[in-house]
């Protein structure tokens, strides 16, 4: 990971580091709060698109960190109320996973949606594929 706009991204990463206390950074220059920019969570340590304005004003776009504690279940925390939907990002094989598992636990598609971090369509997707196989 490259942070080559480090010094064009202070003031944006001083706004996130209030709002996240330090574990979100842009990986993109930051050109506007309706510019869709590349982050990096330290928490979960996952990449994902988000809006600035939207990560720092609206608490529905805002990034859900999901943190490992290791516990026998290997189950996920959900630390935050929300996640930001990210339009071209690649489903991750661990994402897929999640979505199958959670399905399988009677979660519906929204929800699913919302914990795992993408699109609704991308989990009915996957979850039509994951059953055809």
């Amino acid at each position: 990971m490259k942070l080559n706009y480090v010094s064009d991204n202070r003031e944006y990463q001083r706004l996130l580091d209030r709002t996240y206390h330090g574990k979100v950074i842009p990986i993109d220059r930051y050109i506007n709060g309706k510019a869709v920019l590349l982050h990096f969570c330290l928490g979960c340590h996952q990449e994902f698109y988000g809006r600035p304005g939207w990560l720092l004003n609206k608490e529905s776009q805002s990034h859900e960190c999901y943190t490992n504690y290791g516990d026998q279940t290997g189950k996920r925390v959900d630390r935050s109320k929300s996640v930001a939907v990210a339009k071209g990002r690649k489903t991750t094989d661990l994402q897929k996973k999640q979505m199958l598992e959670l399905a399988t636990k009677g979660h519906g598609t929204r929800e699913i949606a919302r914990l795992v971090g993408v699109a609704s369509g991308t989990v009915s997707y996957y979850l039509k594929k994951g059953a055809t196989h």
